[in-house]
């Protein structure tokens, strides 16, 4: 019972975390890396808690019933937003210009680390998360557990940072190192 409570805390915080970056919208490095982490970090209590699959589908159950009550209570505090009346300025017409590559290259490799790149480098990081854990001498079980709910974590994790940092070469060097690092201590050590 006192890891549950454990878990909950820090998964409470974890969420928080996310909320008070989500309400900020500049500076989130920090509350997004710790956010991320502190519920990855309650999901690892959980499942050591009643075994890793019993475990970590309830500490999946209680952060995503946090992270909806902090959207519903943001929701119930924020005031409705009156309907804008459309005016006829404010309607553009479309224009007639030849393609901006730039822009569409620019998006197009957007969707790409959104999708498949972030993917990828999730499931690297969740085969290295698997490998650390076996050469640890953890539970088959629950290295299995812990390696396949990384992986969607990780997926998110990445692509709402891919989604959120508006610097595309940064944003594309930690996106392809977050992958590359793992993917190098995989060769290494297989």
């Amino acid at each position: 019972m006192l890891y549950r409570l454990i878990a909950i805390a820090i998964a409470a915080y974890g969420i928080w975390l996310l909320y008070a970056a989500w309400r900020a919208k500049a500076d989130n490095e920090r509350r997004l890396i710790g956010g991320w982490g502190l519920t990855f970090v309650s999901l690892i209590i959980w499942s050591a808690t009643t075994g890793a699959d019993k475990g970590a589908a309830l500490g999946i159950i209680a952060v995503t019933l946090m992270a909806f009550t902090f959207l519903c209570a943001s929701a119930l505090q924020t005031p409705p937003r009156r309907m804008r009346a459309i005016t006829e300025r404010q309607i553009s017409p479309p224009s007639n210009t030849p393609y901006d590559w730039p822009i569409i290259l620019s998006r197009a490799w957007n969707g790409l680390l959104i999708g498949p790149i972030a993917g990828l480098c999730a499931v690297i990081i969740s085969a290295a998360l698997f490998s650390i854990l076996q050469r640890a001498g953890a539970e088959h079980t629950i290295n299995l557990t812990l390696a396949s709910f990384a992986f969607p974590f990780m997926w998110a994790a990445l692509a709402v940072f891919a989604a959120y940092e508006v610097r595309f070469l940064r944003k594309t060097l930690m996106i392809l190192s977050s992958g590359l690092f793992p993917f190098i201590f995989l060769l290494i050590t297989n």
